[in-house]
């Protein structure tokens, strides 16, 4: 009995030392809380609006609103699960557009700027597809 209580007190020291090492990475947040805390940490640059269109147009005005605001698109993919618009700004930061399908027929659009997200730019953005619509 004594063997099994000495194992099972090394094994929780074991884990306590663990959580306590990666409690100092975002590795720890990202197993803790699966993909969600890392993936906040990455999406708070990210700006996220659903709008009351299907998936072609929402695409389409999304298009013609980079074009209007002068980015240059390199790459443009859609299919019926989504689609994906990325261009670069005259100062050289990355735009990407990210639709999906949502419930009913609306279209669910993230807009990132820049490496880290610029949420100020992004919201720009949505305000330009906003009026198109």
């Amino acid at each position: 009995m004594k063997n099994i209580q000495t194992v099972l007190r090394g094994a929780l020291l074991w884990m306590v030392c663990v959580a306590f090492l990666l409690s100092n990475t975002a590795c720890f947040w990202l197993l803790v809380g699966g993909a969600g805390a890392g993936t906040y940490r990455y999406m708070k640059g990210d700006v996220t609006r659903n709008y009351p269109v299907g998936l072609d147009r929402g695409f389409e005005v999304s298009r013609q609103t980079l074009q209007a605001m002068n980015i240059t698109l390199s790459d443009q993919q859609k299919d019926s699960l989504g689609g994906t618009l990325e261009g670069e700004r005259s100062d050289g930061s990355p735009v990407k557009i990210v639709l999906e399908p949502a419930a009913g027929d609306s279209t669910t659009i993230t807009v990132r700027v820049g490496r880290m997200g610029n949420p100020q730019m992004a919201e720009e953005i949505h305000e330009k597809i906003r009026d198109r619509l």
